[in-house]
């Protein structure tokens, strides 16, 4: 990549963003319902269990006064389902085809010549908008450059996003 900015084919100006799934490396029945095997833990890992998620709630209410941040993950299935072999990997229904487990690669390109000066990667069902500033951070770390434009579909167009882009000084054509 770096051949190709001291070879001027980046000029790090505009960013596009966008994501695409991937298959996960993983079989479809490695995925398990985990509100089922609750029932088959030893009664210690129960009790912590317990206490985790009761510490979790206390964390919730001592910081109330912050509005909630939205979610990352998106997919209530995979809230309850997980992969014996790649927990990482979301089960996505892609189009009208049957769920897979899936990732998506995030990618930003630079205007100039379409050069990838950005990648990320992540759960299946994470909301697309929680990466652009992954994105953003890594096009200037990569590239050497501060986008001034950055395009992206609406996924990634929410509120937070567009108030940070104006933060820093980043125009944005995103639709809302």
């Amino acid at each position: 990549m770096w051949q190709c900015v001291e070879g001027g084919l980046v000029n790090g100006r505009k960013l596009f963003c966008d994501s695409s799934l991937i298959e996960a490396d993983a079989s479809c029945n490695s995925v398990v319902d985990s509100q089922g095997l609750k029932r088959y833990l030893n009664p210690a890992y129960q009790e912590l269990e317990t206490r985790l998620e009761e510490r979790e709630e206390k964390e919730k209410e001592e910081n109330n006064n912050d509005p909630p941040p939205s979610s990352p993950r998106q997919n209530v299935v995979n809230e309850r389902f997980t992969s014996t072999t790649d927990p990482d990997a979301s089960v996505v229904r892609k189009g009208q085809g049957k769920p897979k487990l899936h990732y998506p690669t995030h990618r930003g390109v630079d205007g100039a010549y379409g050069v990838i000066t950005a990648t990320v990667v992540g759960p299946g069902d994470e909301n697309e908008a929680h990466r652009l500033g992954d994105l953003i951070a890594d096009h200037r770390i990569n590239s050497g450059w501060d986008a001034e434009i950055v395009v992206a579909d609406s996924k990634y167009g929410t509120t937070a996003k567009f108030l940070d882009c104006h933060d820093r000084g980043i125009v944005t054509h995103m639709p809302f």
